[in-house]
C-alpha cells in the first residue's frame, strides 16, 4: 500500500503540472496578461521543482511519511490559490499558486523509497510503475482539462475551464491527504538491524560455501578476463584506425559500457567509471535540451493551434493527451527492440537528429502553416525527446 500511495502521488503530481497547459493561456488573457504568459504558468512549478528536490531528498533521510503529508498539504494550498486567482483578478496569485505547487513535489521522495524500501525482486517493477504513472499522468492532466469545459457560480466563486483545475487537483490532494494518513506505513530506517543471521553454525557454513565457489571458479575468471582484456585491446586499436566511409565512422561511436556485473557463483563485482567530466557535462546538456525542447512544445501548444487554427481548449487538450500517451509504447520499443539491436551512443544520435529535424519542420518558413505540418513536427520532436530521456 505504501508503495501504491508513492506511485499515486507521481500520478497526481504529473495530472497537476499538465492539467494548466490546453487552458494557460485563456486564463493569462482572463486577467488581463499576454496569452504568452501560460509559458510562465506552466513552467514555475518546474523551476521551483529543482529547489524542492533538495530538502525533500534531505528529508528522506529521516521519515518518507512526513515530507509526503506537508508536500500533500501544501499542494492542496497551491491548487486553491491557482483556482482563487480568477476572482481576486491576480497574475501573481497564480503565480505564486504554481510555484508553490512546484516547491512542494515530492518525486524525489517517491524514487528514494523505490530504490530503498522495495524488495530488489520488486525494484524493477516498481521502477517500470514509476515511469507508467508519470506517462499516464502527463495525458491524464489535458485529457482532464477537456472535460472540465462548464461554468457555474457558487457565491462569490466561479467555476469555469480555468480555475475547475485548480478546484479539481484541490480535491485530488485533500483526498489524497486522507488516504495517505490512514494507509501509509513509515519503513524502518535503520537498515542494518537484522540482517544476517546470528546462528554461528549457520554463517560457517555459508563462507565455506562461498569461499568454496571462489576457489572453484577462480581459474574461469582468469580465463574470462584475459580474454576480455584481449578482446578490448583489439578493438581499441581497431578504433583507432581511420575511417574509410560514413557508415564505419557511425559503427566507431563508443559503445555502450556495463557499469556494474555482479556473478552469481563468484560473487565478484567488476566497477567501470564510465563517464569523464566532459562526458558527463555533455549528457546533462542532453538531458537539459530534451527537456527544453519537450516543454517549449508543450507549453506553446495552446497559443500556436489557437493563432493559426482557432482550436478550442478541449481540441488542445486531446491532442495534448494523445501526444503525451505515446511515451507508454515508444519506451516499450526502445527497451524491448532496439536496444537489441543498436548501441545506446547510435540510438542517442539518431534521436537528436531526429529532434533537430522536428524542431526545424515546426517553423513556418513559407506558404500557409497546415495542420498536418505542426502535428508532424510535435510527433517527431516530442517522441525523439522521450527518447532521449529513456536512455
Amino acid at each position: 500500500m505504501s508503495l501504491l500511495l508513492n506511485l499515486a502521488n507521481t500520478f497526481l503530481y504529473m495530472v497537476n503540472t499538465y492539467i494548466v497547459v490546453p487552458t494557460a493561456d485563456d486564463y493569462s488573457l482572463s486577467l488581463g496578461a499576454p496569452a504568452t504568459v501560460c509559458g510562465v504558468i506552466i513552467g514555475s512549478m518546474a523551476v521551483a521543482q529543482v529547489f524542492s528536490s533538495v530538502y525533500f531528498s534531505a528529508w528522506s533521510n529521516k521519515s518518507y511519511f512526513k515530507p509526503l503529508i506537508f508536500s500533500s498539504i501544501m499542494l492542496l494550498l497551491g491548487n486553491l490559490l491557482y483556482a482563487l486567482a480568477y476572482d481576486l483578478s491576480s497574475i501573481a496569485v497564480l503565480i505564486i499558486g504554481r510555484l508553490l505547487c512546484g516547491l512542494d513535489s515530492a518525486r524525489a521522495v517517491n524514487r528514494r523509497y523505490i530504490s530503498d524500501c522495495v524488495l530488489l525482486k520488486l525494484r524493477m517493477k516498481a521502477s517500470a510503475g514509476f515511469v507508467s504513472a508519470s506517462a499516464l499522468g502527463m495525458a491524464c492532466g489535458p485529457a482532464l482539462a477537456g472535460l472540465l469545459q462548464t461554468k457555474f457560480k457558487i457565491y462569490s466563486l466561479t467555476f469555469n475551464k480555468n480555475t475547475l483545475p485548480g478546484w479539481v487537483m484541490a480535491v485530488a490532494w485533500l483526498i489524497y491527504l486522507i488516504w495517505m494518513w490512514i494507509s501509509f506505513k513509515e519503513p524502518v530506517h535503520d537498515f542494518e538491524e537484522n540482517h544476517f543471521p546470528q546462528d554461528s553454525g549457520v554463517v560457517g557454513q555459508s563462507e565455506h560455501g562461498i569461499v568454496q565457489s571462489l576457489l572453484i571458479s577462480e581459474s574461469k575468471d582468469d580465463e574470462e578476463d584475459e580474454r576480455d582484456y584481449d578482446e578490448s585491446e583489439e578493438a581499441s586499436v581497431k578504433s583507432h584506425e581511420p575511417a574509410s566511409s560514413i557508415s564505419s565512422a557511425y559503427k566507431l561511436l563508443t559503445p555502450s559500457v556495463k557499469v556494474c556485473n555482479f556473478s552469481n557463483q563468484s560473487l565478484k563485482i567488476d566497477i567501470f567509471i564510465i563517464l569523464d567530466s566532459h562526458s558527463l557535462k555533455v549528457q546533462l546538456l542532453i538531458c537539459f535540451m530534451l527537456k527544453y525542447a519537450m516543454e517549449i512544445l508543450l507549453a506553446e501548444s495552446s497559443v500556436i493551434t489557437t493563432f493559426y487554427f482557432s482550436w478550442p481548449s478541449s481540441s488542445v487538450a486531446i491532442f495534448l493527451a494523445v501526444l503525451c500517451l505515446t511515451v507508454l509504447p515508444v519506451n516499450a520499443i526502445v527497451g524491448s527492440y532496439l536496444t537489441n539491436i543498436f548501441e545506446d551512443r547510435q540510438i542517442l544520435l539518431a534521436s537528436e537528429i531526429m529532434l533537430l529535424v522536428g524542431v526545424i519542420l515546426s517553423f513556418r518558413v513559407t506558404g500557409p502553416y497546415s495542420v498536418s505540418q505542426y502535428i508532424s513536427s510535435a510527433l517527431i520532436t516530442f517522441v525523439s525527446a522521450e527518447v532521449l530521456e529513456s536512455k
